[in-house]
């Protein structure tokens, strides 16, 4: 709870300085936790019919996808002409959700246009025209020198190493780092210090999670990337071993022959007359 508590007061502090909704989501778009908690009332009466409930879930999604792929904040406009932005945080180098802020209007009549020319084809004008007076309005300035301290505060929700609270137990950790570090070159003692942890409650946490050892999992994660590149791609197989954690090419083909019962170049090449 101590976490979370800490969590909570960053947002509602984000959120008395700029006016912003400010929420915090899992990597599965759930929102965790949000300051003011309720939405704006514009968004949630507009919300009421399914098909504009459906443009916000996919603009935002798409938000999260794009923050995801290229690991920095994104600014943008919603559907319904409201200001949001995302930034991404993360947990011991994992992607461990977003912190969002978002529902106000720009003061150069643009979102006031999109609001016009969308929300209304969802809920009556007479109702809906209260509801967008009292949408908080910034200049474009303004907007950006708030996303910045978000952004900033996201780093340091990133470099606190607060996010763990919300179910992500070691081993899962452990994985999520394996996933995303697999190319480099990892050791027990390397994981050890990334999660502060002994090499006995490390191990044993993994394999009593998942069944296997931390190394039986990453060799098969490599082998696994190994036979997608050797089946989609024309990198070299030397490369391939690289980009796929091996130390060198002469080890990877020893280990992948061992696994599949033929050298990778003949895999390749089995794959390419399947196709």
């Amino acid at each position: 709870m101590k976490n979370q508590d800490k969590l909570f007061g960053i947002i509602k502090e984000l959120h008395r300085v700029s006016g912003f909704r400010i929420s915090l989501f899992s990597t599965d778009f759930r929102e965790i936790i949000a300051y003011p908690e309720t939405k704006l009332e514009f968004c949630s009466c507009v919300q009421k019919d399914p098909r504009a409930l459906e443009f916000c879930n996919r603009c935002d999604k798409e938000a999260f996808v794009r923050v995801r792929e290229t690991g920095k904040t994104y600014l943008y406009t919603c559907h319904f002409g409201l200001i949001e932005a995302v930034s991404p945080i993360y947990h011991y180098g994992v992607l461990s959700g977003y912190l969002m802020m978002g529902q106000v209007r720009a003061s150069d009549g643009a979102s006031a246009e999109l609001i016009e020319a969308n929300a209304h084809e969802f809920t009556p004008s007479e109702e809906l025209a209260p509801l967008i007076g009292r949408i908080p309005i910034h200049d474009r300035d303004m907007i950006e020198s708030y996303v910045n301290i978000m952004t900033v505060l996201a780093q340091y929700i990133t470099l606190s190493n607060i996010m763990q609270v919300f179910g992500q137990d070691l081993a899962e950790l452990i994985k999520l780092y394996l996933n995303s570090h697999f190319s480099e070159n990892i050791s027990l003692d390397r994981l050890c210090e990334t999660f502060n942890c002994s090499k006995t409650t490390l191990l044993t946490s993994y394999k009593k999670a998942y069944g296997v050892t931390v190394y039986k999992y990453l060799s098969e994660l490599r082998l696994s990337k190994s036979c997608e590149l050797l089946s989609d791609s024309h990198y070299p197989i030397g490369e391939i071993a690289s980009l796929c954690g091996f130390p060198d090419q002469c080890y990877f083909s020893k280990v992948f022959s061992k696994r599949y019962g033929m050298a990778p170049s003949a895999y390749r090449e089995q794959k390419i007359n399947e196709q």
